[in-house]
């Protein structure tokens, strides 16, 4: 689950400097502001409604959100479109981060959490930095194919909830 929703992640790192750019915003660290400032403020309530509607219809969710994120910017065409983007994304990773967190907590054996929480941040290491390096290898500062890593970014979400869907 955490290797499909966060191949996106790296998406992001990667591309939303080069996105800004075509779409004129003056200041890149714009959108990783609002990005940011979406996800610490869903993660004050994230964890808690994870306790209470369970992990996996979270996950589901949020995956959801992540995916239509990607393809607002896959379809984005002015600053307030990436803007947008920028808070979904937020907003699903705010919901993503402290359920997957409590999810392999729970999963994980008692005696051994440290390591089922090492192993998932080692998929989270593998999918943000394979995405950054797909997106960087396919987008290859060609503008034209820039929508298509979003929208592979947004398969790879989908395919997390697919992945959720068949638990």
């Amino acid at each position: 689950t955490m290797i499909f929703c966060y191949v996106s992640y790296g998406v992001i790192l990667t591309l939303m400097p080069d996105l800004s750019d075509k779409l004129g915003v003056p200041n890149r660290g714009i959108c990783f502001t609002i990005f940011t400032l979406a996800s610490i403020t869903t993660r004050f309530f994230a964890g808690r409604v994870s306790d209470e509607l369970g992990r996996i219809p979270v996950l589901k969710a949020s995956a959801l959100m992540m995916a239509v994120a990607m393809g607002v910017f896959a379809s984005a065409h002015s600053a307030g479109m990436l803007y947008l983007a920028a808070v979904l994304f937020g907003l699903g990773n705010g919901v993503f981060s402290p359920a997957i967190n409590a999810w392999t907590i729970d999963l994980g054996n008692p005696i051994r959490k440290g390591r089922a929480l090492a192993t998932m941040f080692i998929a989270l290491e593998i999918a943000i930095g394979g995405g950054a390096l797909l997106a960087g290898w396919y987008f290859a500062n060609d503008f034209d194919r820039m929508p298509h890593v979003f929208w592979f970014a947004a398969m790879m979400s989908l395919g997390g909830w697919v992945y959720l869907t068949l638990l």
